[in-house]
């Protein structure tokens, strides 16, 4: 999980200080929802902020999506 891989890596570069913020590296799925719109409405698309306003190439959001994104399940009927 993220989650996990972020926490280790938070914690290896602070070994002297205590994780207080328990949700750290994860978020309910209405804020990225809604961080996400905000981010259309202000860039246009996520492409586009990480091309633009981060100044990244576009092989960045590639390696992104493959590490990030999980195919959608399919609809229990």
């Amino acid at each position: 999980m993220i989650a996990a891989a972020l926490l280790a890596d938070w914690h290896a570069t602070n070994p002297h200080r205590t994780q207080t913020w328990p949700a750290y590296g994860s978020a309910p799925a209405e804020v990225m929802t809604l961080f996400l719109s905000a981010l259309k409405s202000r860039h246009g698309s996520v492409q586009n902020y990480v091309t633009g306003a981060l100044g990244l190439d576009t092989t960045f959001t590639s390696e992104l999506r493959a590490v990030l994104l999980e195919e959608p399940s399919a609809p229990s009927l």
